[in-house]
């Protein structure tokens, strides 16, 4: 009996404690998002294709070859066979390639060796040994010389080379006429000595016989219009 005063009591009192007034549960909406409208494609209207009806495939048929034309070809191949090396040979020709490529590492420091430009002189004859010098220091007299170096001259004028050509176009440019520089040239044939210049030149060539070294010289004097123009030497090494 006292055990169910006490529940009782105890159930009472516990809903007592409980809030008589419960708050309310506020929810918020969930946004929707836009669906995306479906589009009807039958309804847009496309750009025809250049090619529509056609197919894009390369389906052109290589013609056959015929009896004869395959046997021509099995007949040149028959003729001209593919060389085939042999293993000596493979490796012979690796070998080569190897040698190639050291003697290439050690050169790569090598500064390489630039060729001016000579002209070949004109075909004729031309001394291939100098005489050997006087008591003076010459290989030639005065008239040899002039005689070597007219018959060497003549040939370029004879091939109408580049010895001869530029310096009368460069005379004329320099304002000097034709008749100026047939005249320079008749003097500088028989009578160089009568040039300061020509003279210091035709005694250099008499002591080392490079008459290579005269001819450039000469060029340049007929070029600048002889003893009238202005001289700049040019030096042959």
């Amino acid at each position: 009996m006292v055990v169910g005063i006490i529940g009782a009591g105890v159930f009472f009192l516990g809903r007592d404690k409980e809030p008589k007034n419960t708050l309310p549960v506020v929810t918020e909406p969930t946004p929707t998002v836009n669906p995306t409208p479906d589009i009807d494609y039958s309804k847009i209207d496309l750009p025809k294709s250049d090619n529509e009806g056609e197919d894009n495939l390369i389906t052109e048929e290589v013609p056959e070859m015929t009896e004869e034309e395959v046997e021509a070809v099995l007949e040149y191949e028959k003729e001209n066979p593919v060389p085939v090396m042999t293993p000596e040979e493979i490796e012979e020709q690796n070998k080569a390639i190897e040698d190639a490529k050291r003697e290439a590492e050690a050169n790569s420091n090598t500064q390489p060796v630039i060729s001016q430009p000579v002209e070949t002189p004109p075909a004729g004859t031309r001394p291939t040994q100098k005489p050997p010098k006087d008591a003076d220091g010459f290989r030639y007299t005065k008239e040899e010389a002039i005689s070597n170096f007219a018959a060497e001259y003549q040939k370029y004028i004879d091939a109408n080379s580049f010895s001869y050509r530029r310096p009368l176009e460069d005379s004329l440019k320099r304002g000097f006429t034709q008749e100026d520089f047939e005249a320079n040239l008749h003097q500088l044939m028989t009578d160089p000595y009568s040039s300061k210049i020509m003279a210091a030149a035709f005694n250099e060539y008499r002591r080392d016989g490079m008459i290579d070294g005269i001819v450039v010289t000469a060029a340049n004097w007929l070029a600048n219009g002889g003893d009238k123009g202005e001289w700049f030497e040019t030096t042959v090494q």
